[in-house]
């Protein structure tokens, strides 16, 4: 995707369309969406379906859009959707005002009690206009759902455009990482790094140091902690340290510490890719 798409924003919409804006098991879902641990819940594998769906639409998007659709209703359901149903939506899709179409999908009964893929249609037709997509609130979803089909347009576009604000404060709350903003924020935070957790060097490695960052990354960093404070608290300092870096990144962090930056095992890849931040 081009720079206008926030990809960080994919796991803020299957998870509110699935479950709602909750921070109700927020980590243990952001490391089953991220990989980093096994869907065990309907949920939870109700939410990466959503993201298999969300991430074929936005690789295919520019291909044929009915194909593209159809084959993102399948994944989402596991199942083909109508000829007539689909043809409906194309013929909605034509007028491309993003707005007019969620109202008309909703209105003409296309979607009898499941709404995902309205939503996914929506997001769709503003992909093709270069925008980011919208997160769809579970609960408030459903509101809007019930506006448009009493007829109730202006309460119904009140609460899209909610919906939108909502989007846009996520859109800043998470950016997108590079290199430049991963060093400007430990440069930010140095003082709290040198006196609260005693580390007197820090090293990036990985996607960050490479500068070659994208949603799913990680902040791979290493801490060089002063050598009495590592051997005296070396457990304590490892577990606070990487809840502090956790939450001044907002994103998950895979972290070494050490003495000496001589003395941790590093592979070849680490070795070339080391940058020092401090």
């Amino acid at each position: 995707m081009k720079t206008f798409y926030n990809p960080k924003l994919d796991y803020q919409f299957c998870k509110n369309l699935i479950i709602g804006n909750t921070d109700e098991f927020e980590t243990r879902l952001k490391m089953v969406y991220f990989n980093k641990e096994k869907s065990t819940t309907i949920t939870e594998n109700k939410i990466l379906v959503l993201k298999k769906a969300l991430n074929y639409l936005k690789t295919n998007i520019t291909k044929n859009i009915g194909d593209t659709l159809t084959t993102t209703y399948k994944l989402i359901f596991n199942m083909d959707i109508e000829k007539e149903k689909m043809l409906k939506i194309l013929k909605i899709c034509s007028c491309m005002d993003e707005n007019k179409i969620y109202q008309l999908l909703i209105e003409e009964d296309i979607f009898d009690t499941d709404i995902i893929f309205a939503c996914f249609i929506y997001n769709a037709i503003r992909i093709i206009k270069m925008k980011h997509i919208i997160i769809f609130y579970n609960a408030t979803t459903k509101l809007l759902n019930v506006y448009y089909k009493i007829r109730n347009t202006a309460a119904a576009l009140q609460i899209l455009n909610i919906m939108k604000k909502q989007t846009k404060v996520q859109n800043i709350k998470h950016p997108l990482f590079n290199k430049e903003y991963v060093v400007q924020t430990i440069i930010k935070n140095k003082d709290t790094l040198l006196n609260e957790y005693y580390v007197i060097e820090l090293y990036l490695v990985g996607s960050a140091s490479r500068d070659t960052m994208d949603c799913y990354s990680d902040v791979d960093v290493i801490c060089i902690v002063r050598k009495k404070d590592i051997e005296s608290k070396y457990s304590n300092i490892k577990v606070t340290l990487l809840e502090y870096l956790k939450e001044i990144f907002d994103m998950h962090v895979d972290l070494k510490i050490g003495g000496k930056i001589n003395d941790l095992n590093l592979n070849d890849n680490f070795k070339r890719d080391l940058f020092r931040v401090f």
